[in-house]
């Protein structure tokens, strides 16, 4: 029987500039090195598919936060996934390759922007100790007398766009896309593939392989056997397979 393959592709921005200042244009991009990678690795790990699929620009979809970098870093990929050409240098050379009718879009459900957060805590705890704390008490409304939005409505956002995101590959001519985002909403996307987000207590990085450094990326694999008429889905990451529970997600 033949398997028809769909990915999505889950992942956090790439490197960003250092000692630039918020005014300058820069700031919300990506280094020319990161481009470089994103772009390469793209082309080992999804060009094959890409050349088997015999797919083009059109049966992509990319979905961003409001930040530039998540964007930036989604072209790197594609184009790479593409081998489109020139090669790109740098983040303004990826408007240029113009990307033909692939769907680019911004998804405010992947952005902070909603969210609040105990800003003088991240910054005096880090940012690591304190999205620890934030997903492993996922109803917490307030840290250290600030108000918080709780991590469960991250992980309910990160479930409605997974959901579209998938629907767009199952009922679409669409066969990547690529969800780009920042520290714990990657990752919440990747929980709400894979965990009860509404009824779990508690959340840990490591039940998903650790958290996303920057560039990093897991892939959702929907096969779909036209015998059956169903899909089978899993999510990959680092070498690891995880199970994906369609039936859940899609509820």
């Amino acid at each position: 029987m033949n398997t028809k393959r769909k990915i999505l592709v889950i992942g956090r921005h790439g490197d960003t500039p250092k000692g630039v200042q918020f005014t300058d244009p820069s700031y919300d991009s990506i280094t020319p090195e990161s481009v470089g990678r994103l772009y390469a690795n793209a082309g080992r790990v999804f060009g094959p598919f890409v050349d088997e699929s015999k797919i083009g620009l059109g049966n992509t979809f990319v979905r961003h936060s409001n930040k530039q970098r998540t964007k930036y870093t989604a072209q790197a990929m594609l184009a790479g996934a593409f081998a489109l050409q020139p090669v790109p240098q740098s983040y303004e050379e990826l408007d240029g390759l113009g990307f033909g009718n692939a769907r680019i879009s911004l998804d405010d459900r992947l952005s902070y922007e909603h969210m609040k957060f105990h800003d003088e805590a991240s910054q005096r705890e880090t940012a690591e100790h304190y999205i620890a704390n934030w997903i492993a008490n996922p109803d917490m409304t307030e840290y250290k007398g600030a108000a918080i939005t709780p991590y469960r409505d991250a992980l309910r956002a990160a479930k409605s766009t997974l959901r579209d995101s998938v629907l767009g590959l199952t009922e679409e001519e669409k066969y990547i896309g690529f969800l780009t985002s920042h520290a714990s909403i990657a990752e919440a996307v990747v929980f709400s593939a894979l965990q009860p987000v509404e009824t779990k207590d508690s959340f840990n990085f490591g039940e998903i392989g650790g958290p996303f450094e920057r560039e990093g990326f897991g892939t959702l694999v929907l096969d779909y056997n036209e015998g059956s008429g169903l899909y089978q889905a899993r999510f990959e990451r680092n070498g690891q397979n995880y199970d994906v529970d369609l039936q859940e997600l899609m509820n």
